[in-house]
């Protein structure tokens, strides 16, 4: 294992760098292990390293054993502040170009960040691709752009959610749902040409699947046909969600006109 070392007071010592040569071929395993200190000293001065202890196993004698190696003594003195031309012309060391990326706390700080920001910029793509499927999917069930256009032009001659809107406008959470239950069922009624008396969502999604509307369309309807009576049924939760559920059934109205009737 990599040994302790009592480093000298005035000594900044980083994490040791281990590089391993091992040669797996061979039975037992042979190669060598060396360990890297890199240090760095805050004044200049005379320096005594104590003597290094390793305690290692002997194979050959089947024993614990202790290397020992030191002191060791060098001296720092103050530099000038300029990078020398030798130094400027050597091959920069991976080691020590290693040891300075971990010594810049900005590096250190700043790919973080950047790798935050990329997949920030990842999931925001993903996330308006999917919306841009999911409008895509409900504009497939349009039959045509020019009649997109026209529905955009002449909005709708007579809306059917006018007396909803109203309530919605009003915040009028006791007769919001009545309202818009009866408002839809109006208009599917003209709309699939069902008589009142027989709509239920079965008759509804047989007439729209026989009027050509596509499933995806179908499947939207039941479900806001579920939202809605589920608010109806649950007056606990009256008022709840009320502005999502007028804009979803807005939508859909204006999805349906386009197919005729």
């Amino acid at each position: 294992t990599t040994p302790d070392i009592n480093w000298p007071k005035g000594t900044e010592v980083f994490e040791p760098v281990v590089r391993e040569d091992l040669n797996n071929q061979t039975i037992p395993v042979s190669g060598g292990k060396i360990i890297s200190y890199p240090f760095s000293v805050t004044q200049p001065g005379n320096y005594v390293l104590p003597v290094i202890r390793l305690p290692y196993f002997d194979p050959s004698t089947g024993k614990y054993k202790i290397a020992a190696a030191g002191p060791f003594s060098f001296s720092v003195t103050k530099g000038s502040g300029k990078v020398s031309g030798q130094l400027s012309k050597e091959v920069p060391n991976p080691e020590k170009s290693g040891n300075e990326f971990f010594r810049n706390p900005w590096l250190i700080l700043g790919i973080p960040a950047v790798l935050f920001l990329a997949g920030l910029s990842f999931w925001f793509k993903r996330a308006v691709k999917r919306d841009h499927k999911e409008l895509a999917g409900a504009e497939k069930v349009i039959p045509s752009s020019v009649e997109v256009a026209e529905a955009e032009i002449h909005h709708i001659p007579s809306d059917p959610l006018t007396d909803a809107a109203k309530c919605l406008r009003d915040n009028d959470s006791i007769n919001f749902y009545p309202v818009l239950n009866q408002s839809i069922n109006q208009f599917l009624s003209a709309q699939l040409n069902i008589p009142y008396e027989e709509l239920n969502k079965k008759t509804i999604s047989e007439r729209m699947d026989a009027n050509g509307v596509k499933n995806e369309l179908i499947l939207q309807w039941q479900k806001l046909l579920d939202d809605i009576e589920w608010q109806l049924y649950t007056p606990i939760t009256a008022g709840v969600g009320m502005p999502e559920i007028f804009e979803k059934a807005d939508r859909l109205v204006r999805l349906l006109l386009l197919y005729k009737g």
